[in-house]
């Protein structure tokens, strides 16, 4: 059965995610379902794409040959790239849902490498029924990138998409089997959250380049966090580790319902004096919640001294990723 990607995602977190991506980025960003339907819209139009709008009369407001997947191109070649009217680059990438494309995130117009001759863009500007000058200002407004650049920046949004849709995909397929089981609503919902934050962990943990890590649930009896799924942890603290709420690290995440990252340079006195491993140079604690109610801690950390993944950024693009699947 076809996937349908407005069946297992919140558009409007998927957008919250794609903007700040964006932002971080200084690119544009949009999405499409199969049949060419934009699901996302971008924060600001280049005045190149508003001036295209006009000439290709597209339908929603942007150029409609950014927006229309090439079908006369093979998937598998998504990196190469589409150019548009232009000359200028779009990258459809595929936003998969086991194995199926369920949607593209695109990523573009750009200017690949270097500009082209004046010569070059008076041409397409007068084809296009332009003024060269005006084109040529409008050209200089668009972003560039080298080839190496453009290639890291839609591999890593690749990876973005790939996080999001398979923890969306969970996400659906424990929903449906909890709704199938015959035992307990509770025991259904036990079962739903376990699975859930496995998933969680292990996708922040490789997304991180973390070294360790844990979820910690909050018993809503006691009141405590306790550790339910840890990576390259030690067996007695997992067992050992129960946190009040506003104890330790942790516990301070809880109370505020806030992400926090901790980096070496940090010189706050609170976080210093709650940290327990003398060793950590990078972490992350982000809560885990539906609405308003928490449900327990994301903490995944290193000991590198080079960061690598391990970025404020990253944070919050793992936290959009928390809220984007933990929507009852």
């Amino acid at each position: 059965m076809s996937v349908n990607f407005r069946d297992i995602v919140d558009l409007q977190k998927w957008q919250d995610i794609q903007t700040h991506l964006a932002e971080v980025l200084k690119l544009n960003l949009r999405t499409i379902d199969k049949e060419n339907t934009l699901l996302t819209s971008t924060a600001v139009h280049p005045r190149l794409c508003e001036k295209l709008m006009e000439i290709t009369s597209g339908e929603p407001p942007e150029c409609k040959a950014c927006l229309e997947f090439p079908c006369n191109k093979p998937e598998k070649d998504w990196k190469e790239g589409h150019v548009c009217l232009a000359g200028l680059y779009n990258f459809f990438i595929p936003l998969k849902i086991k194995e199926e494309t369920a949607a593209y995130l695109i990523a573009g117009p750009v200017v690949l490498g270097k500009y082209r001759k004046i010569e070059v863009y008076t041409e397409i500007a007068k084809n296009l029924g332009m003024n060269p000058e005006e084109f040529l200002d409008m050209i200089r407004e668009i972003k560039t990138f080298s080839f190496y650049g453009i290639r890291s920046v839609i591999e890593f949004l690749y990876d973005i998409g790939q996080y999001a849709c398979e923890l969306l995909s969970q996400n659906m397929r424990l929903k449906n089997t909890m709704s199938t089981l015959s035992y307990s609503r509770e025991n259904a919902r036990h079962f739903y959250m376990d699975e859930l934050m496995a998933t969680l962990l292990n996708l922040s943990y490789t997304f991180s380049g973390a070294e360790r890590g844990s979820i910690m649930l909050l018993n809503e009896k006691n009141n405590e966090l306790y550790i339910k799924t840890a990576k390259s942890l030690q067996e007695k603290i997992i067992e050992q580790t129960h946190l009040k709420i506003g104890e330790g690290l942790a516990g301070i995440v809880a109370r505020e319902k806030k992400p926090l990252f901790i980096d070496k340079t940090s010189n706050d006195e609170m976080i210093q004096s709650r940290l327990n491993n003398p060793h950590l140079t990078y972490s992350m604690l982000i809560p885990i919640k539906t609405r308003d109610k928490l449900l327990g801690i994301l903490n995944v950390s290193t000991s590198n001294a080079d960061p690598g993944k391990f970025t404020l950024e990253n944070a919050k693009i793992i936290d959009m990723l928390i809220q984007l699947v933990t929507t009852e």
